[in-house]
């Protein structure tokens, strides 16, 4: 179920740019961040209500 509402670009320059650039490529860009698969995960603030994107990476 995909999540609806305001959407709150993070403090972090490099995660700002991270997201812009897979949602902005359809997520055929973005799908790794130094040589690791990343994932974009939307979740909603506890205290604001708004959404909220951060870029996982998976680590072996």
């Amino acid at each position: 179920m995909p999540l609806t509402g305001v959407y709150e670009p993070s403090t972090e320059q490099w995660v700002r740019d991270q997201v812009a650039l897979y949602e902005g490529s359809g997520g055929l860009d973005g799908t790794t961040l130094r040589g690791m698969p990343v994932v974009i995960v939307t979740s909603r603030g506890a205290r604001t209500g708004r959404l909220r994107k951060t870029p996982l990476m998976r680590v072996e």
